[in-house]
């Protein structure tokens, strides 16, 4: 507890097996940059066992990139198991501030901010995200891609694009959660399935639920939702429902009309 680890900016923390930090909320551990600018982030490859992360503060990060080898995720635990408690990651440069592939995970009571781009990345990974914090996010705050994810009791700040975003066959069930200011709340797209209950929505910018394609070779998305308290939300920014995609909002199916995808995309990047 209490221990600071500064790197350089071309350092990065390297691990083959489970890596563990044990801080508390008086004395959290943290990993910093020595000059105040950056560092190259944590990557855990091929852990068996799980990694343990306790009140650990994690800041201003970038990716890896180094002898062709480039991360997306300024913290990466790729094939290793990892729960996460009073984890923060701030000011992240990188892709993904986390990233975690093709394992299980738990992220609780965790704060995700100042992003320059999503801020939690699972990839055929399975695991639950509660209680958790995002602010100050450029794009997405969970993203999710061929996973099986739980996210609850979690409050998202001033995302850029989605809040929650499922896609590539993915499951999630999303209960109590709060938004405010994203492009959308809840968004599925190509083939993935999002069930959620008691969402609470506010200054959202194109809509409060989504389901389209984005990637043809997958199919259509779904949205079943009961308990949407979308506020003063126009009714057409409700929902935004690609053809052959539905949204079962409190018992209601919408079912999809002509949207253009790749033209909603490059409105948002502009």
């Amino acid at each position: 507890p209490g221990t600071t680890l500064r790197f350089g900016a071309e350092d990065f923390l390297l691990a083959s097996g489970p890596l563990h930090f044990q801080g508390t909320a008086e004395a959290p551990v943290r990993l910093q940059p020595q000059d105040g600018e950056v560092w190259l982030g944590v990557v855990v490859l091929d852990a068996e066992a799980p990694s343990f992360w306790k009140h650990v503060t994690v800041e201003k990060t970038d990716v890896v990139i180094r002898d062709g080898w480039l991360l997306t995720g300024a913290v990466t635990f790729y094939q290793s198991p990892v729960r996460i408690s009073h984890g923060r990651f701030l000011g992240s440069r990188a892709e993904d501030a986390l990233n975690i592939v093709r394992t299980h995970f738990e992220l609780a009571d965790c704060e995700f901010a100042d992003t320059a781009s999503d801020a939690f990345d699972g990839d055929f990974t399975t695991g639950v995200v509660e209680r958790c914090v995002f602010h100050n996010i450029a794009d997405d705050g969970v993203d999710v891609s061929g996973s099986d994810v739980t996210v609850r009791d979690s409050r998202f700040y001033h995302v850029g694009d989605k809040a929650v975003s499922v896609g590539e066959a993915s499951r999630m069930l999303v209960e109590d959660i709060f938004v405010d200011t994203a492009d959308f709340a809840l968004a599925s797209k190509d083939a993935s399935y999002l069930e959620a209950a008691r969402v609470t929505a506010r200054n959202i910018q194109i809509a409060a639920l989504a389901a389209y394609i984005k990637k043809p070779v997958y199919g259509p998305a779904w949205v079943t939702i009961n308990g949407l308290d979308a506020g003063d939300t126009p009714p057409e920014q409700i929902a935004l429902v690609q053809i052959r995609c539905y949204v079962d909002l409190d018992g209601e199916r919408i079912w999809g009309w002509e949207v253009d995808v790749d033209a909603l995309y490059e409105k948002w990047r502009d």
